[in-house]
């Protein structure tokens, strides 16, 4: 079978966003109890 043009470029780019969400959302816990610290 052969793939549609850019089909791993798609798969890469909403791998690539999946986990950047992943991390933000990690990231977003030690963060949020800074800002509540600092205000």
């Amino acid at each position: 079978m052969s793939e549609a043009p850019g089909t791993r470029k798609t798969a890469a780019l909403l791998v690539g966003v999946a986990v950047t969400m992943a991390s933000l959302s990690f990231a977003a816990v030690p963060f949020y109890k800074w800002f509540c610290q600092v205000t």
